[in-house]
């Protein structure tokens, strides 16, 4: 797998487990009564996670846009060798005065 596709990959894997800990944070956030211990201590784990992800998403995917770049960029002219140097010699007709 390329470091394009693995970057694809971990992003969408990052953006659908955002998605999943929205829904659970909303769901927490509207029920009705007070939270238990253990879902108060899952609730600021995935407020955590969720907090996190924004961050990371943005730069894989500012890494992404880069690669993505360089491999879609023209290659480069590339110079084999020595410069062609070109040489020009007299013409033996120029040094004579012809009338």
């Amino acid at each position: 797998m390329t470091r394009i596709e693995a970057l694809r990959s971990a992003i969408n894997t990052l953006v659908e487990r955002s998605n999943v800990l929205r829904a659970s944070l909303q769901e927490y956030a509207t029920r009705d009564g007070d939270p238990s211990a253990e879902e108060r201590t899952q609730f600021e784990a995935d407020v955590a996670e969720f907090e996190a992800a924004g961050p990371e998403i943005e730069r894989m995917q500012g890494e992404l846009r880069q690669l993505e770049a360089i491999a879609e960029a023209p290659e480069r002219a590339r110079v084999a060798g020595a410069p062609t140097v070109l040489i020009r010699q007299a013409n033996p007709l120029d040094d004579e005065n012809v009338q």
